[in-house]
């Protein structure tokens, strides 16, 4: 991974009014972020069940961004945070080697694919994104 800043694309907004363009996407990717899928359109993962359509929501989404980049796509952020044992199987057969999710602890058995990170408000300065990361941590 690349030193800068993690970026999570939802690739069926790319170029939509308020989002990302593909250019935007490789510029950050140029300028050293690391660019990563969030799913094809976001969707809920339920309970224990595998991830619906994961061609679409992982390959496909994975191959867009990549297209786009030039580089290899290895990590992903869950939709609405929520993960489970069937969805990282599907990860892993798609290529994906990292995975970050929103409100649990890191499972011991996949800690690659349970990796915390929280949800930052482009308008905080530092002081309060300090303040973040000590509550969720």
């Amino acid at each position: 991974m690349d030193s800068g800043a993690f970026f999570f694309i939802m690739t069926v907004t790319i170029g939509k009014k308020g989002y990302l363009s593909a250019r935007e996407i490789n510029a950050l990717h140029q300028q050293g972020h690391t660019i990563g899928s969030h799913t094809w359109d976001h969707p809920r993962i339920q309970g224990e069940d595998s991830l619906p359509d994961a061609n679409r929501q992982l390959r496909q989404s994975k191959a867009t961004l990549e297209k786009i980049t030039g580089a290899p796509v290895t990590c992903l952020a869950y939709p609405f945070g929520s993960w489970n044992e069937a969805t990282v199987s599907q990860l892993q057969k798609a290529g994906f080697h990292l995975a970050f999710q929103l409100s649990s602890r890191r499972a011991s058995r996949l800690p690659q694919y349970t990796i915390r990170r929280i949800m930052v408000d482009g308008r905080w300065q530092g002081q309060r994104l300090l303040a973040a990361i000590r509550q969720s941590f």
